[in-house]
């Protein structure tokens, strides 16, 4: 991945899986702010600032906050570089109220506290946004932070630049740092990706082979007629014309095998398939990544163990789009409250959301998911 990617992936993104348990931060800052925000209310209306103004800034990042935790809840899709707009957009006005309110009181600009609320609707984002968009949201929190304390408070006898940059400090400071913590942890990830990992060969290969043939669903290329036709012909030293004739045969029906396991893509041929039925007419599975067919066959995995499912199919569909992503819809019936399910198969959902697009899920007494695959990559010429 090229430093451009890097700063432009989020750390959900790159590592979702890590990000299933930090969703929780957007509500720890939700909660610092609000009980923050109160005691500050209280300190400041001491000195002249209106509590109304306060409090209303501080309900402005809460629901920010609170905002930036709906969308970052396991069963939804990625959180967008366009989901934080209106989070941020809450952060400013909670700025802006904070200084009115602070206009004309005696508190000077060092104690002034409005940047707080902007700054942990930031942090909230961190986890769900990439180093680009942090840094821009940082230098704009910066810049309106810099006017309004222009505007609210006092020329100090430093100058005009001092009391803008200090205004902007703090917002300027956590964006950049989002951007850095989310820089570090994206190449990180990327970094562990690309390391090569130790694969261990069978011993006897051959017989790995023919279990995998098994599995996969050609037991005639491996089956106890072709093993003993090889055996007689081996005891004989030649062979004779109805041998040739039973090669024939056998090999007649392995190519048939071979050619029906070859119509077939991949998802057919998992294991439990009496209870997994696919709709790929056009071998879509087949165009998946390995990160998609790992995560997705344990989607399934999951759900065709589960005692839950009973004897209900798991029905798969596939269809190829226009712009060459594919439409991926899955419904079950499980027998479980809307909770459990979740807790369930939230662990596969989120590590599906790695590798996918617009992934979404609705409950009920049937549970449906819908997402896209990404159209494949072109060569390089």
């Amino acid at each position: 991945m090229t430093p451009l990617r890097i700063v432009a992936t989020s750390p959900q993104r790159a590592d979702p899986l890590t990000w299933i348990v930090a969703f929780n931060l957007p509500f720890i800052m939700a909660i610092s702010t609000g009980v923050g925000g109160i005691i500050i209310a209280v300190v400041m209306s001491l000195r002249g600032v209106s509590p109304v103004a306060v409090v209303l800034a501080t309900v402005l990042s809460v629901l920010g906050c609170l905002i930036v935790l709906r969308a970052a809840r396991p069963h939804r899709p990625n959180v967008r570089a366009s989901q934080s707009i209106l989070p941020v957009l809450l952060g400013v006005a909670s700025l802006i109220v904070s200084a009115v309110g602070h206009r004309g009181s005696d508190v000077p600009v060092q104690e002034w506290t409005g940047t707080l609320g902007l700054c942990t609707v930031i942090i909230a984002l961190v986890p769900y946004t990439s180093a680009a968009v942090l840094a821009a949201w940082g230098l704009v929190a910066g810049v309106v932070a810099g006017l309004a304390v222009q505007w609210a408070f006092p020329m100090p006898d430093a100058g005009t630049w001092s009391l803008i940059l200090g205004g902007a400090a703090l917002p300027l400071h956590t964006g950049v740092v989002g951007a850095v913590f989310s820089g570090m942890v994206v190449a990180s990830v990327v970094r562990w990706q690309a390391l090569p990992y130790d694969r261990e060969e069978a011993d006897h290969h051959p017989a790995a082979f023919t279990s995998q043939l098994r599995e996969h669903g050609t037991p005639v290329a491996i089956s106890d007629d072709v093993i003993a036709l090889l055996e007689k012909v081996a005891d004989g030293g030649r062979v004779s014309a109805k041998q040739r004739t039973d090669a024939a045969l056998l090999a007649a029906d392995i190519r048939a095998d071979l050619v029906s396991v070859m119509n077939r893509s991949w998802l057919e041929t998992i294991p439990q398939h009496h209870r997994l039925v696919v709709e790929d007419p056009h071998q879509a599975a087949n165009r998946m990544t390995r990160e998609q067919r790992g995560a997705i066959h344990a989607l399934i995995a999951a759900a065709l163990d589960s005692p839950f499912l009973g004897d209900e199919p798991l029905r798969i569909e596939l269809r190829t789009l226009d712009d060459g992503t594919t439409a991926v819809a899955m419904s079950m019936n499980i027998d479980l409250p809307e909770g459990k399910r979740v807790m369930m198969l939230a662990p596969y959902f989120v590590t599906l959301k790695a590798s996918v697009d617009d992934i979404e899920w609705a409950g009920g007494e049937q549970l449906r998911m819908r997402f896209k695959l990404p159209a494949p990559e072109k060569p390089e010429l």
